[in-house]
C-alpha cells in the first residue's frame, strides 16, 4: 500500500497557487475563483491551432 500526499498535484496544485496569488490580489477568494473559472473556460473555448507556442 502506498502512501499518497495530502497535498494535490498536477493541474490541482497549479490551480490552489494560483487562488492564493489571485485571493492575495484581490483579496477575496470568491473573487479569485470567479478570475479563475472565467480564465478556464476561455482557456477550453480558444481554437488550439490560434494559440501561439
Amino acid at each position: 500500500m502506498s502512501l499518497r500526499s495530502s497535498r494535490p498535484s498536477g493541474f490541482l496544485a497549479y490551480y490552489e497557487e494560483l487562488l492564493a496569488v489571485w485571493t492575495r490580489k484581490l483579496g477575496c477568494r470568491d473573487a479569485a475563483r470567479d478570475l479563475a473559472h472565467d480564465a478556464l473556460v476561455k482557456c477550453l473555448e480558444t481554437d488550439p491551432a490560434q494559440v501561439a507556442q
